[in-house]
């Protein structure tokens, strides 16, 4: 009965990490005016950009630079974005590591339970850590391995009841390999 208590304590102390974590983004970075105002800027040059892209020419050289200038306008206005959150994130880093070390201080060397299954090899490292001492089954899961389940899950969820504000939000990796290769496309074209 107290490992099922004790299971229960783990996903409750990662439901109160992540939520502090969420807390020290809202309150370092989105709420303040600063950040507000670079979204602002964001969202416009965004804007721009989109509204220049429909009705351009893209064959004309002026429309190439003047395409060029906006795109690195919309960079330069992330890259403001992402300073002023750096230090929400260092914040929310900091919250998570100190919730972790606390988690192995109070729940190291705990079982606390069991897989119907035998995990692979480079698994086991994580779902046996810290219970070497105590056993030697390897289908016993540590709280480490429940802590981040639990935060894996929890971060979705927050990220899906408390969606980042637009300014924040990143290409795909499949975007900006397209924007890359594209670019690349033009450059070899431009060179013969």
């Amino acid at each position: 009965m107290a490992l099922d208590f004790a299971f229960f304590q783990v996903i409750l102390y990662s439901l109160v990490a992540n939520a502090v974590s969420e807390a020290a983004m809202w309150g370092l970075v989105w709420r303040t005016q600063q950040f507000k105002t670079a979204s602002n800027m964001v969202e416009r040059a965004k804007s721009q950009l989109e509204k220049f892209k429909g009705k351009a020419d893209p064959s004309k050289k002026n429309n190439k630079r003047q395409l060029q200038v906006l795109e690195n306008e919309v960079s330069r206005v992330g890259r403001i974005v992402s300073g002023i959150s750096l230090r929400g994130t260092v914040a929310s880093a900091a919250v998570m590591i100190l919730a972790f070390s606390q988690l192995n201080s109070y729940f190291g060397g705990m079982i606390l339970g069991k897989l119907p299954f035998t995990p692979f090899g480079f698994l086991q490292g994580l779902t046996h850590r810290g219970l070497d001492e105590v056993s030697k089954d390897p289908r016993d899961l540590s709280a480490t391995f429940v802590y981040v389940l639990a935060t894996t899950v929890f971060r979705y969820v927050f990220s899906v009841v408390i969606p980042k504000p637009a300014a924040l939000e990143t290409p795909s990796i499949w975007e900006q390999a397209t924007k890359m290769a594209e670019s690349m496309e033009a450059a070899a074209s431009g060179g013969k």
